[in-house]
């Protein structure tokens, strides 16, 4: 009886996990103070072209993020990659300075800002 119990419960233990894997982004810069930092920088995440450009930059990559409520949540496992997270931001500040972004960041348009 109760192991018929704990199968029973066991998909209900586990179902919230899909929900909890992802979690709202902080971004993250490389900072050059002597020896490279990485530091947090969360007032990115208020600026609707940064999360565009972002979510260009996640498209391009494959990651797995969603856009819910003005929020942008990646997935728990990049979010505690800070490393590969400054890479992105990188990124998506190279995006800003070369290409324009449409304001529907799924849509895979972009233009050149700049002749060849």
């Amino acid at each position: 009886m109760e192991r018929i119990l704990f199968l029973a419960a066991f998909p209900l233990l586990f179902s919230g996990c899909a929900e909890s894997r992802m979690v709202p982004l902080v971004p993250c810069e490389l900072v050059w103070e002597g020896d490279p930092i990485i530091r947090d920088a969360p007032k990115l995440a208020d600026s609707d072209s940064y999360i565009y450009q972002m979510m260009a930059v996640l498209v391009c990559y494959g990651e797995d993020f969603e856009y819910k409520g003005g929020r942008l949540l990646i997935s728990r496992k990049l979010a505690m990659d800070k490393e590969l997270l400054a890479n992105y931001d990188k990124k998506a500040g190279w995006i800003s300075e070369r290409l324009r972004v449409t304001d529907d960041p799924l849509v895979a348009t972009t233009q050149p800002t700049k002749g060849p």
